[in-house]
């Protein structure tokens, strides 16, 4: 399921002014890729993400994370992206005090259940999911920033191309 690693280094913006960031590209059993439509943007699909906590390590940030925005820990770490990818805001957006995102990818296996799967949580990210192919992942529809991101972990992880 999981080829080969191809490392791509997409920008060296690294640094003061970057919220440290981890994201999860899950897939179920069947090597289904569970995509979000964010709430914000309902057209826009991502995968979930969120920043690292003082004293937290990028391992406890993913499965917080995963768990705050999809209402279970039913989660396993696969791998860790061997890239680190940053982007800017675009403005008028993002957190205050930030000017963009420095991320950490991982790979995780989802071990429960559909049903358990819970979008309507205390940190509601997103108001619908659905498991997709990795080939068949909505490349135009994500964050414009994001896009070449998403487009490396579908190469790295999947040795997939979007472009």
């Amino acid at each position: 399921m999981v080829a080969g690693l191809r490392v791509v280094v997409m920008s060296d913006k690294t640094g003061k002014g970057y919220r440290h960031n981890v994201g999860a590209v899950i897939v179920n059993g069947q090597d289904r890729l569970l995509i979000a439509a964010r709430r914000d943007y309902p057209d826009s699909w991502q995968f979930p993400q969120g920043g690292v906590d003082k004293g937290e390590s990028e391992e406890q940030a993913i499965i917080r994370e995963v768990g705050e925005e999809l209402g279970t820990s039913k989660f396993e770490i696969i791998k860790k992206s061997q890239t680190k990818h940053t982007y800017t805001f675009a403005k008028g957006t993002g957190f205050s005090g930030y000017k963009g995102q420095e991320q950490v990818y991982f790979l995780l296996r989802f071990t429960g259940t559909d049903s358990e799967i819970n979008l309507h949580t205390k940190h509601q990210e997103f108001t619908a999911w659905k498991w997709i192919q990795p080939v068949d992942f909505p490349i135009n529809s994500a964050y414009k920033p994001r896009r070449p991101i998403y487009a490396s972990l579908m190469k790295e992880f999947f040795d997939v191309d979007l472009a």
